[in-house]
């Protein structure tokens, strides 16, 4: 893990008590809101988030993906990462 993964995980643990600093996640990191819960989730779901417990990591867990849905994001509860939909040609007449 990098220094900015380990920065963001950092953000995450501080904030998450408080609901979030979602006005500050732009100025920090550079990335819209959506962005940020989407990498820290894909962070906490892969196992090199390891120094973070089992517990502490479901919690962060649950806590992006409420972030995510707040912010009009649908999201899944597996683990494994949602595939998206193929994309629909557009047929123009």
């Amino acid at each position: 893990m990098n220094s900015h993964d380990q920065a963001m995980l950092a953000f995450v643990k501080t904030w998450h008590p408080y609901g979030g600093a979602d006005e500050e996640i732009f100025p920090e990191f550079g990335i819209s809101v959506l962005s940020f819960y989407r990498r820290v989730l894909a962070l906490l779901r892969r196992s090199i988030a390891t120094q973070i417990e089992a517990a502490e990591s479901e919690a962060l867990q649950a806590f992006c993906m409420f972030k995510l849905r707040q912010h009009g994001c649908a999201t899944e509860s597996t683990s494994v990462p949602r595939q998206l939909p193929a994309r629909r040609s557009v047929r123009h007449i």
